[in-house]
């Protein structure tokens, strides 16, 4: 549920006024409800603060850190660290028949009150468009284009009935992957494409000050967020997180010992922890996808020679920072995520002012295929160590903007919507 803007810097790489997804942005938030506004020291790295509601309240924990921080910020000048709260997709306010966030904890087995943000709940609204039919559980399989119209194929899973609807424009948003492997396919390209994914990392804090306090039920997201200067001009970005709510089996399979031992131990130490993450850009792992000749697409990749010498620097400093307000990264905790455990694959179709073969427009067009659109993470021309969901939904915001005032333009239809 992390949200976040680009900054200037980073939107300038896409070939479109900063202002088309200024606009974007601020309906994407207005409409999917976001929390965390915040006068802290990340106000400018998230640039959301316009359209936030107040945050979730603070922890125990978190509470103390961030406080300490306060009082303490002079001495995190020599290492860069940046202390702030996360803004994230979640509601602490009542809006469009969701309800606000009332710290049940169950947020990773799903929100009952819809609190945290997802698609699935736009789907009624889109139902009440006479020009709108949602297809559920219909697998896409292949694109086809002939005489002016494409064939979008595929399969109703678990009927085994095969449709073809036809179209004269498609917008792709299967995630970056499968949209990747169907523009493949339509180009019948079978030269390997880059891929972004963000080097990750996780550690465990622990402040022994809280030794054998009682466990809060809290929502299982960033409480507190923090920005880290490394060489090469790199910033990281991570957030701390109180571990109610995380199964104790994500944390046995980490500790040295028999389970029963590591159960006890959980027992008596997590509620004096947090566990952290910490994301660096996606350009630093060296990552492709194909097509091969079967039609299936094959992801290839690994981390870039930077990363680990990135990630120990990062390790080193997070020790010195956090030991300043009191919590101590645990010995051996600080692990490497494996490579694409990130989630945030983009930019294998990324668009560009002037676009070649494998590369989508300003539009998000794919390059040769008239009517074919890219408007999820493919298209993305960059990935920064940042949350980029919120980027990439008004990136197609801004896309379909273009799309329909095109259509409305060369008389080809109406739409409302």
């Amino acid at each position: 549920t992390g949200v976040a803007c680009f900054s200037k810097e980073e939107l300038d790489v896409f070939p479109c006024s900063n202002t088309e997804l200024e606009i974007s942005y601020a309906t994407i938030a207005n409409r999917i409800g976001i929390s965390g506004q915040a006068d802290d020291d990340l106000v400018n790295y998230f640039g959301i603060d316009q359209w936030a509601d107040k945050p979730i309240p603070l922890d125990g924990i978190h509470h103390y850190l961030l406080n300490k921080y306060k009082i303490r910020k002079s001495k995190f000048a020599a290492l860069g660290i940046k202390l702030g709260r996360t803004r994230v997709a979640l509601l602490t306010r009542d809006f469009n028949n969701r309800s606000a966030c009332q710290q049940l904890g169950n947020c990773l087995w799903g929100c009952s009150r819809k609190s945290l943000y997802t698609a699935a709940y736009e789907i009624p609204s889109l139902k009440k468009f006479d020009n709108f039919t949602f297809l559920q559980g219909f697998v896409v399989d292949k694109l086809s284009q002939a005489q002016g119209y494409w064939s979008v194929e595929g399969e109703h899973h678990g009927e085994k009935i095969k449709q073809s609807i036809s179209a004269k424009k498609v917008l792709l948003a299967a995630g970056t992957l499968a949209s990747s492997r169907l523009a493949l396919q339509s180009l019948k390209l079978y030269e390997p494409l880059p891929l972004l994914s963000c080097p990750t990392a996780a550690f465990m804090l622990w402040l022994p000050r809280f030794l054998g306090a009682k466990r809060q039920s809290v929502p299982t997201v960033g409480q507190l967020g923090f920005t880290l200067p490394l060489q090469q001009n790199i910033l990281a970005f991570g957030a701390t997180f109180l571990t109610t709510g995380i199964n104790t089996s994500e944390f046995l399979k980490y500790l040295p010992m028999k389970k029963r031992t590591g159960i006890r131990l959980c027992r008596n130490l997590l509620s004096s922890c947090v566990a952290g993450n910490l994301f660096l850009p996606g350009h630093l792992t060296d990552s492709t996808v194909t097509l091969d000749k079967n039609q299936s697409m094959v992801v290839r990749g690994k981390y870039s020679e930077h990363v680990s010498p990135l990630m120990q620097e990062a390790a080193k400093k997070l020790r010195s920072g956090y030991s300043k307000l009191g919590a101590y990264l645990i010995p051996k905790s600080f692990t490497l995520g494996p490579v694409g455990g990130d989630v945030h694959y983009s930019g294998t179709f990324p668009m560009r002012e002037s676009p070649n073969i494998g590369e989508t427009t300003s539009d998000g067009q794919v390059f040769s295929l008239s009517n074919l659109y890219i408007i999820d993470g493919a298209c993305l021309p960059l990935l920064p160590a940042k949350s980029h969901t919120f980027t990439i939904m008004a990136n197609a915001d801004r896309i379909a903007r273009r799309i329909v005032s095109s259509i409305n333009m060369s008389g080809e239809g109406k739409y409302e919507s």
